[in-house]
């Protein structure tokens, strides 16, 4: 029976060897050792995946079995499912602060795509740039 945990989903990191290995997995069923070794992680990291959504299998004995493509396939659910918080333009992040701030007087630099944004931190006064681009 395959398990997928109810709990709620933590933000995982997952290194970026496991990313590119991942779709070179195989239709089989993998014990969390052999897992880890062929994407390059810790047996720890496989079994806290299991614990928070990764498809799992789990045998009479309570081991952990996992399915190679239906894993390679939640890898990517979970690389696409970050998403960018996005901020209104006038704001960037005041390294003096450490928050997002509303940037006053704000000057534009173009270069091809990208524009810099730069302006003044309402708080402390200092410089806070932010990158954007066209579109």
């Amino acid at each position: 029976m395959m398990h997928h945990p109810q709990t709620a989903q933590t933000k995982l990191k997952i290194p970026h060897d496991a990313i590119v290995r991942a779709p070179g997995l195989l239709p089989m069923m993998y014990k969390t050792r052999e897992l880890a070794d062929e994407l390059g992680v810790d047996r720890q990291m496989i079994i806290r995946w299991a614990q928070n959504g990764a498809p799992h299998d789990r045998d009479g004995k309570g081991h952990i079995w996992i399915h190679g493509r239906l894993f390679a396939s939640w890898i990517e659910s979970q690389r696409k499912s970050r998403s960018r918080i996005g901020l209104p333009r006038d704001h960037g992040y005041c390294f003096g602060c450490h928050q997002m701030v509303k940037m006053e007087g704000i000057t534009e630099r173009r270069s091809a795509k990208l524009i810099l944004l730069t302006g003044i931190c309402p708080h402390c006064g200092r410089k806070v740039n932010r990158g954007s681009s066209d579109g």
